[in-house]
């Protein structure tokens, strides 16, 4: 009987450190972005380093809608394939070259970040116009996140197009951003 009771007991007294050890590793995001050379950018990005390593999800195709504050896997097209509000404001530097454009909602008046999971040309529209991005942050090294843009947006439709990606799919986000 008793060696029935010791596998029942080991795994009791193990629960608590197994809750104790998944409390570290959440606590311990920024540190983990500071391992992998993920550090150096010019704001914060844990939470979106967080949402851009996840599972994906379904890989959307252009045209797409997504969410702010949710992660999407984008399927890019050729750039001759690639169907756009407007012609992206910069040449590939890459050949071959991939891109999609993609829809959202603003939810508000304020200052939005797109964060890319590889490299590419990033363009941001509402109302069919290009907005003028306010900042920009970029790393090399840092696995699953390779750019942040900031954009003020107008509450409502906005549309983000992705050009120039040297690989046929990428990581996504929108947040709004911490001043």
């Amino acid at each position: 009987m008793q060696a029935a009771l010791r596998p029942s007991i080991f795994r009791a007294s193990l629960r608590p450190l197994g809750v104790a050890a998944v409390a570290c590793f959440l606590a311990d995001g920024p540190a983990r972005t500071q391992e992998t050379g993920c550090a150096a950018f010019a704001w914060q990005l844990e939470r979106e380093y967080a949402l851009l390593s996840a599972p994906e999800s379904a890989l959307l195709e252009t045209g797409a809608s997504i969410r702010v504050g949710e992660a999407a896997s984008v399927a890019l097209r050729p750039m001759g394939d690639a169907v756009f509000v407007k012609p992206p404001e910069r040449q590939p530097k890459f050949t071959p070259s991939y891109g999609a454009a993609l829809t959202f909602e603003a939810p508000a008046r304020g200052l939005y970040q797109v964060t890319l999971s590889e490299d590419a040309w990033l363009d941001a529209l509402q109302a069919a116009a290009f907005i003028r991005s306010n900042a920009f942050s970029g790393k090399q090294g840092c696995p699953g996140m390779r750019k942040s843009v900031r954009f003020e947006l107008a509450q409502g439709p906005a549309v983000v197009q992705i050009s120039g990606a040297p690989a046929r799919q990428i990581r996504i986000v929108v947040t709004p951003a911490d001043r």
